[in-house]
């Protein structure tokens, strides 16, 4: 296991992660968008805050595979 910065080079499998989290919060929120653009819009607009406010993106790759992602933003 390695956890180290996103990269502009992890967006597609960024956006397929984000695109499966709106699936699993349409079912609670009922406000999420669960097609492919959705899940690109939902990591373009989680960047944006992560730039806004100096904040941090890290993935966990496991045998080389995206696992996993935080999104840390400073208000």
């Amino acid at each position: 296991m390695q956890i180290r910065p996103a990269q502009p080079s992890d967006e597609a499998s960024l956006a397929d992660l984000f695109l499966a989290l709106n699936r699993y919060e349409e079912s609670i929120s009922q406000d999420r968008r669960i097609d492919a653009e959705g899940g690109a819009a939902a990591l373009h607009a989680a960047w944006q805050q992560v730039r806004d406010t100096g904040g941090h993106a890290l993935i966990v790759e496991v045998d080389g595979h995206l696992a996993g992602f935080l999104f840390m933003t400073f208000r």
